[in-house]
């Protein structure tokens, strides 16, 4: 079976041949998953502040998406390994024409931050 996720053209779980136009679901997917990797950049990229976390998140549908990580700070304290957190839309820059780029970010929830969007994964 050949997958859209949410925009996003993946490849087939079961033999690896790339999605064919025209032959694709559209699958929603959780706003909730359990953070898989992470690293904080510490060189600017796009002209992002400094230092930044980014990681790769499981979703329940078996996909694993990447994204910046936001509301983590300090890292050592807020962020680990299988971690559940919830996709957030935040501005993430400002380009050279004065406008503001949107993304999707991904918001570790703790005991005392919970997560409050969508189901348990």
């Amino acid at each position: 079976m050949r997958r859209l996720y949410s925009g996003v053209a993946a490849l087939e779980k079961q033999g690896g041949s790339t999605v064919e136009k025209g032959n694709m679901d559209i699958v929603p997917l959780s706003r909730r998953g359990k953070l898989s990797l992470y690293t904080i950049a510490t060189m600017s990229l796009l002209g992002l502040d400094t230092p930044y976390a980014c990681g790769y998140v499981d979703l329940p549908e078996g996909v694993r998406l990447f994204g910046l990580l936001t509301d983590c700070e300090p890292f050592e304290e807020k962020l680990r390994l299988d971690m559940e957190g919830e996709m957030v839309i935040e501005k993430m820059m400002t380009n050279d024409f004065g406008e503001d780029i949107y993304a999707y970010k991904f918001r570790p929830c703790t005991e005392t931050e919970p997560c409050v969007l969508g189901e348990k994964p």
